[in-house]
């Protein structure tokens, strides 16, 4: 009996051996607390070496050990990582006959943010500008002239918020003739990327080579005792300008998209001219996420990356579907033939229009070298007649006058240039020679 006794508890340890290699897993329980690293039902070991946020991978033995941080994509309904490209809050400028003054005061229309910038440009025509001081205590630094300059460009970092004037002052205490111009600047640190200079040019602000992705060029041209007019081309904008007392001022900016040479397009037809080129650095951000990652914008549905060494790009691709497709130009062709003769003028060719669209250019096609003028009829959706000369959206008809084809954007002798889905139209040729074919086409924009 002893020994049945031992051989029946021996067996007890070893059936649990066997249950368990038939299973092939161990039980989440079976694990001590010190040993899980999860949550949940299942679970996975590690070395122990692992850093918060890195991924666990395989070794060349099979176990696992820290695999490092990964790249990602993040969310979130704002980006602390993208740079935000700096941008002119508000501009002001001015210009004075001062006479025996050496200061001029230029104030902001609207309350200034603490940490913007301040970017000022000034002119005087007979001393050097010394200093620039505000009505909060900003401390500003010569960023572009000589130490003699009467040409001189400052930067400051405003250390308040509120209503500010900003004063520029000269050295000597006279000037005759003085300009300023200001401009608040966001979403800068203060730090310059490159700057240019040039006197008495009438093409504008001088070209950079920028450095860094995301520099905001902040353009301004100050021009003493001449009323000078300003012009500008996209990309390069006007925020502000001023001829006041003969004094000629603009202020204006041009975005950049990456690092390389930027021309702003801005003209004067002054001749005292001093043009300043300002490029100012977006803040630099380099986290959340590591080189690889992607982001997202789920407010706006904008998608960044992958994020590079040197930090995220400036800017980022919609990744939501457009509502409407493009639009198209199509043609709507009237044809009119004559059969192997000459055509006759009042022939009407009628066209049902197939969608609705906007007249955006027209031409005309003709197998002999002369005059021919076509008119556009036009009855609304739903009318139940042909269209006729009653019913001309043509002042006098577009026409063909020399050469056997002309194409043409000008759409000043159409009283209407919108169609309708199902508008029936009728082109009539009010002028024709010896053409036998006369093709005339609408350039329509869905």
């Amino acid at each position: 009996m002893t020994h049945k006794k031992t051989l029946l508890f021996s067996l007890i340890p070893f059936a649990a051996l066997l249950l368990m290699a038939a299973s092939g897993n161990l039980r989440w329980d079976q694990f001590r607390a010190a040993d899980k690293h999860g949550t949940g039902s299942y679970g996975q070991s590690s070395d122990g070496t692992g850093t918060s946020g890195d991924v666990a991978a395989f070794n060349a033995n099979g176990g696992l050990t820290d695999g490092g941080p990964a790249g990602a994509l993040l969310s979130g309904a704002a980006n602390p990582g993208i740079p935000v490209i700096p941008s002119v809050r508000q501009a002001g400028a001015t210009g004075s006959h001062v006479a025996t003054g050496g200061t001029i005061t230029q104030a902001f229309t609207s309350g200034v943010v603490s940490g913007n910038g301040v970017i000022v440009t000034g002119s005087c025509n007979n001393n050097p500008l010394s200093t620039v001081s505000d009505t909060l205590g900003t401390t500003y630094t010569k960023i572009l002239g000589a130490t003699n300059s009467s040409q001189a460009a400052f930067l400051g970092i405003l250390a308040s918020s509120g209503a500010d004037t900003v004063t520029l002052t000269a050295s000597a205490g006279w000037c005759g003739d003085m300009s300023v111009g200001i401009a608040e600047i966001a979403n800068t640190n203060g730090v310059v990327d490159v700057t240019a200079l040039t006197s008495g040019a009438t093409s504008g602000p001088a070209a950079v080579v920028t450095t860094k992705y995301g520099d905001l060029l902040v353009l301004s041209t100050v021009d003493y005792n001449t009323t000078a007019t300003f012009t500008a081309t996209s990309p390069s904008a006007i925020d502000t300008s001023t001829t006041a007392d003969n004094q000629s001022v603009f202020i204006g900016h041009l975005v950049t998209a990456a690092a390389g040479t930027y021309t702003p397009s801005v003209s004067n037809s002054g001749g005292n001219i001093t043009n300043y080129t300002i490029a100012l650095e977006p803040i630099p951000v380099t986290s959340p996420g590591i080189t690889g990652s992607f982001y997202i914008n789920t407010s706006t549905g904008v998608l960044w990356g992958p994020k590079t060494s040197s930090g995220w790009n400036p800017s980022g691709d919609s990744v939501i579907p457009e509502s409407s497709p493009p639009s198209t130009v199509r043609g709507l062709t009237f044809t009119f033939d004559g059969g192997g003769s000459a055509l006759s003028a009042g022939k009407v060719v009628y066209l049902r229009a197939p969608f609705a669209c906007t007249i955006v250019s027209w031409s005309i096609a003709s197998t002999t070298a002369e005059t021919d003028t076509v008119a556009l009829w036009r009855v609304a959706t739903g009318g139940t007649a042909l269209p006729t000369s009653s019913n001309s959206i043509s002042t006098a008809g577009v026409s063909l006058t020399s050469g056997t084809a002309i194409y043409s954007t000008n759409l000043t002798d159409f009283t209407s240039t919108a169609i309708a889905a199902n508008d029936w139209l009728a082109a009539s040729i009010t002028a024709v020679a010896a053409s036998r074919f006369v093709s005339y086409t609408l350039g329509c924009q869905q």
